[in-house]
């Protein structure tokens, strides 16, 4: 299907901080993230080559051995199993826009990755 929205995409759980809509072509991933204080973009590293782009919020970012502070309007490049991830600044929840080559397995089936919530979370989403 060549057209989305992203208010008609189902929310994923990714844990107790953090919600992503995914949408997966032939090769390509988009996801939309946000990640609430005070959780973490955990540190990780995955085969896939990655672009970020952080929407709202401010990020303490590393990607491999360099680290800066980022905020809206801000990009990052992952290659290949890189390890990255980074830590909140401030009391305003992260929302960032990835994109993956291959497409990301783990977040085409999330519960079986990730789990699921004891029970219902309150989830205060800026966009999800």
């Amino acid at each position: 299907m060549p057209f989305h929205r992203w208010k008609d995409i189902p929310k994923d759980y990714h844990g107790a901080y953090c919600d992503v809509k995914v949408v997966t072509g032939d090769r390509l991933q988009l996801c939309l993230a946000e990640i609430w204080t005070p959780g973490e973009y955990v540190m990780h590293h995955h085969p896939h080559e990655q672009f970020g782009y952080l929407l709202r919020g401010q990020l303490q970012m590393v990607v491999g051995d360099e680290e800066k502070m980022i905020g809206p309007g801000d990009l990052w490049h992952v290659p290949p199993d890189v390890t990255h991830g980074g830590k909140i600044i401030g009391n305003e929840n992260i929302v960032f826009l990835d994109v993956f080559t291959p497409a990301r397995d783990d977040l085409q089936n999330p519960e079986e990755n990730y789990g699921k919530p004891a029970k219902p979370l309150p989830r205060k989403s800026w966009h999800l």
